[in-house]
């Protein structure tokens, strides 16, 4: 399995940002955005690209958080 990333973005008024999916395998569920971390990517990158395709967001500040096994 691929490793991926789950991006909790929120706002300065604390409020998350969650996409309601319309694709398999979570396709009619509510799930924060995010996605594979392609080969050579960083967390990091990853979170910054996942962001940006799936909202059109540009995202300025990554607090890392961990991994999760």
């Amino acid at each position: 399995m691929l490793p991926f990333t789950l991006c909790i973005i929120k706002n300065n008024k604390e409020e998350l940002l969650m996409l309601f999916r319309n694709k398999k395998p979570n396709k009619d569920k509510w799930n924060f955005v995010g996605g594979k971390i392609e080969p050579g990517e960083t967390h990091e990158q990853a979170a910054i690209r996942e962001a940006e395709e799936e909202t059109g967001l540009t995202i300025k500040e990554i607090i890392y958080r961990g991994v999760v096994k």
